[in-house]
């Protein structure tokens, strides 16, 4: 009969980490169970996770052992189940399926211990966040579930029907790569709804312009403009929307360099110095602007939570996904790409940059993923590409007053003119410089 092995460190550490692990699941489960067949906490989750470990270093001595007990445990957890379902007929089976979570966590603990307690902090921390889903999901409503669902269809279901091939005689337009960008847009502004939604607006004139560009800074603008149009004698409603066009635009310019970044992450070796330069005159503009609105008589609208007033930033988003603007976006998308490439044609470089200037006036999305798209396959260069974001972006941000001046007021618009003024200059500097090669 061959001895059992001698204990060493990487054995006893095994077990020290599934029991570890094991009893992180049952620390959460022992707090929140509450049925009367038997709590199952630590010491249970523990052992269930040492029984995987040790049923997976069994497999050497029988090759048969971990599936007889991997069968063995959902078997008990049943027994279980059906035991407590006799004593309470509203229970639910989290506990049962933490603990043969914690079993294939033990198992896995031999060959992948890094694996098994990413996998277990994971899964602790869907335990924990028990009562925050619970609020989540009771305030979800019905057309957002929907709108959940159309955004994963088109997501999920559709793009990987869309042919990834040029379907045009010039060889632009592919499909499956313009439905991803379309869904790279939507779901910012996708996320960046739930995040309003969860926050609430009320959290703080900040946290609404922050989160309010997150989605759409041109909402922020369009919904501030017209508060400030209705409570124009209110000085403290005057500041609050200087501000929160201010901070919304500066989140615009981030959100849309991340979306470059994501379609041609090397276009950021250049395009960094503008970004940074509008970034940074924004944020120095938006705290100041906090400020003088912290100094204003009536500085925030109230900060209730119940009910939501008629002119919020948001007010208008109502939905996080509609399928009309997402279409819309996508042949807005496409005609850029088209008028573009035109006027590069046509024109060569100058043509494109004032191509990107028009463009930017409504939407710098667009314009700026279209160039990084072009740099990514070779048709323009990154130089070329960054002074076209950057024209959009100032055109973008340029765009803001002239919306503030005709749904707000004029001293609506003069006042985002001279907080935009800085970051203006600031991109325009930057931009000099990429024209005349400085950097």
């Amino acid at each position: 009969m061959e001895p059992f092995p001698e204990l060493d460190w990487d054995f006893a550490s095994t077990l020290a980490l599934s029991i570890g692990l094991g009893g992180l699941l049952g620390l959460e489960r022992q707090q929140q169970d509450e049925s009367d067949v038997g709590i199952m906490g630590v010491r249970t989750f523990a052992l269930i996770s040492l029984l995987g470990t040790l049923s997976a270093l069994g497999r050497h001595f029988s090759p048969a052992l971990p599936y007889l007990i991997g069968a063995a445990v959902p078997l008990l957890l049943v027994v279980r189940y059906a035991v407590a379902r006799k004593r309470e007929h509203d229970l639910g089976i989290t506990s049962e399926v933490a603990a043969l979570l914690a079993f294939v966590l033990g198992a896995f603990v031999p060959e992948h211990p890094l694996l098994a307690s990413a996998v277990a902090v994971v899964v602790f921390a869907i335990l924990a966040i028990k009562e925050l889903l619970e609020r989540a999901v009771a305030k979800l409503s019905r057309d957002e579930l929907l709108a959940t669902v159309k955004f994963l269809l088109l997501t999920v279901v559709l793009l990987p029907l869309l042919p990834s091939e040029a379907v045009d005689p010039w060889g632009i337009y592919e499909p499956r790569s313009l439905w991803l960008l379309v869904i790279l847009v939507s779901g910012i502004g996708y996320v960046g709804y739930f995040a309003i939604r969860i926050l609430g607006r009320r959290r703080g004139i900040a946290v609404t312009g922050a989160l309010g560009g997150l989605a759409s800074s041109t909402a922020v603008t369009m919904a501030m403009s017209q508060r400030v149009a209705q409570e124009e004698s209110d000085e403290g409603t005057q500041r609050a929307a200087v501000f929160s066009i201010i901070a919304a635009n500066t989140i615009m310019i981030a959100r849309t360099t991340l979306a470059v970044a994501a379609v041609h992450h090397a276009l950021l070796a250049i395009l960094w110095i503008p970004v940074a330069a509008m970034l940074t005159a924004g944020a120095v503009v938006s705290g100041a602007a906090l400020i003088w609105l912290r100094r204003a008589p009536e500085a925030a609208p109230p900060d209730d939570d119940e009910g939501d007033h008629p002119h919020d930033v948001g007010a208008s988003m109502n939905n996080p996904f509609q399928l009309k603007p997402a279409l819309k976006f996508g042949v807005l998308f496409v005609i850029i790409i088209g008028a573009v490439h035109a006027a590069k044609e046509a024109f060569g470089d100058t043509g494109l940059l004032t191509a990107a200037f028009i463009s930017g006036l409504a939407d710098a999305d667009a314009i700026s993923i279209t160039l990084a798209r072009m740099t990514g396959s070779d048709a323009i260069t990154p130089l070329k590409a960054a002074q076209g974001v950057t024209f959009a972006l100032l055109a973008n941000s340029l765009s803001k007053t002239f919306i503030c001046a005709l749904m707000g007021s004029l001293r609506l618009g003069l006042q985002v003119l001279l907080g935009l003024a800085v970051v203006l200059g600031a991109g325009a500097l930057a931009l000099t410089g990429l024209l005349l090669g400085w950097w």
